[in-house]
């Protein structure tokens, strides 16, 4: 089983995903200041390789 292995990745992932979707509802609801700020969060939180 090879789970473990990667679960490390995954949690960043995972932690991307969650914070890029927290930035899209502050942009529905017209927060742009705050969106950009979860924008830029998420940027630094993902695996520098899913930006390429």
């Amino acid at each position: 089983m090879n789970g473990f292995r990667n679960s490390s990745r995954n949690g960043q992932v995972w932690r991307y995903q969650r914070a890029g979707s927290r930035a899209v509802i502050l942009e529905v609801s017209g927060r742009w200041m705050e969106a950009a700020e979860a924008w830029r969060r998420a940027a630094g939180v993902a695996p520098r390789t899913d930006w390429q």
